[in-house]
Formats: structure tokens, sequence, C-alpha cells
């Protein structure tokens, strides 16, 4: 048997965005971070796994094993799964090196190998799990959450829900109506663009920051001044 752990419930696991799924608060910070060292979202196509499927994927796997039923994925018991925890994701990404090398760099690392041979294979190049001692970036918070820069919504007579903030260097940060930045790149700043726009009404107003505000700004809202 394997380790059991304390199964994640439903609600107390957080949004990645993009439609991606849901992890751990913590986890789900260190993909956007990897998204953002990316330069675009990361291709994940499960998450967070729910008792219920993590058990009938066990007892499908099981039968596979006997010989009572068609081939079936690896796959354990919730207690023992970490996707039910909210610690694993699978992603077609794992069979492109140079996003595995990001991914390893934020604590995320294949995990499951078998003997085949009289060697360690790996056998689901798809599956990551992160291990937050060896993740680089786990003391840059989570870029989802810039801080509230210059823009405030609530005083806005204009009515704008969403401003684009910039800075000299290239850096990009959607503020939306709760009045926090969003740091963004690649295809989820277009993706935002397009959204924040319609939802303006056709506009995007922009404040431009020198590159000391946007660190700044930053900083403060890491907690690190």
């Amino acid at each position: 048997m394997g380790v059991l752990m304390s199964v994640l419930a439903f609600e107390d696991a957080v949004e990645i965005g993009a439609n991606r799924g849901r992890l751990a608060a913590d986890h789900a910070a260190s993909i956007r971070r990897v998204d953002r060292d990316l330069g675009r979202l990361l291709d994940i196509n499960e998450a967070w796994r729910s008792p219920e499927t993590a058990d009938d994927n066990y007892r499908r796997y099981q039968e596979y094993l006997a010989g009572t039923g068609p081939w079936a994925p690896i796959a354990l018991p919730a207690d023992e799964s970490v996707h039910c925890k909210g610690g694993a994701v699978d992603s077609d990404d794992g069979y492109n090196p140079d996003v595995v090398r990001i991914l390893n760099d934020h604590g995320w690392y294949h995990t499951v190998y078998r003997w085949i041979g009289g060697k360690r294979v790996l056998v689901e190049q798809w599956h990551f799990e992160r291990f937050p001692a060896r993740d680089n970036h786990r003391h840059e918070g989570d870029p989802a959450s810039v801080g509230a820069t210059t823009f405030d919504p609530e005083e806005d007579e204009m009515g704008t829900k969403y401003v684009q903030v910039k800075d000299d260097r290239g850096n990009f940060a959607m503020v939306g109506p709760d009045g926090v930045g969003r740091i963004l790149t690649g295809a989820a700043l277009r993706g935002a663009q397009k959204i924040a726009t319609v939802a303006n009404g056709g506009s995007l107003p922009e404040v431009q920051l020198s590159g000391e505000e946007w660190d700044a700004a930053t900083l403060e809202a890491f907690g690190k001044e």
C-alpha cells in the first residue's frame, strides 16, 4: 500500500486559470509562475481529481491487471492519489524537453516509473507532481496577484472595468474590478486584452509605469518590502 494522504475537497482547491482545473493554492500559484516563465499557458489535461473519479480509475486499473477488463492507465485509490491532494497535473507538454526543464526548475517532476527489462523506465511522460523544496521559485509569490497599482476601478467615473498596466521593460498586467493586477504573458495576455476590451465596451485604457514603479508594486504585493 502506498502513502495515505488527506483528500483535498473541491471547495478547498483553487482555480489554476483558463479552465485548466484546480489545485491546492500553493501548487496553483506555482503553475502560474510556470506560465510566466514559459511565456504561455502550460497545457493541463487534468489537475485536481475527485475521490469518486480516482476510485473508479483504480477499479478499472485493477480489473485490467486481473485480466477481467480492457486496458486502463495506472491509477491509485483516492487516499493515495496526489491528484486528489491537488499536487499533480497531467500535461501533454511533458513530451517537450524544453518545457520539462522549466517544470523541473519549478519543482514539478515525473514520478511514474516502472522497472522494465532491468531498467527504470518513465511510463507516464504526462504526469507531474510538485516537490516544493525543489522549487527554485517558491518564494516569488503568485504572479496572478501583482497587487494594486495606480488605478482604482471604484474611482473611475467612466465605469471602466479593466485597465492594462505596463512598464518600459515589456511587462504587462491587467487590473480588474477588484483593483488587483495580474501579470500576463503571451497567449494569456492576448486573450485577456480581448476579453477586457469587450467588458469595457470597446476600449482598454493603459497605465504606463517605470521599471522602478513596477518593481515597487510587485514587491509590495509579494510582501518583500
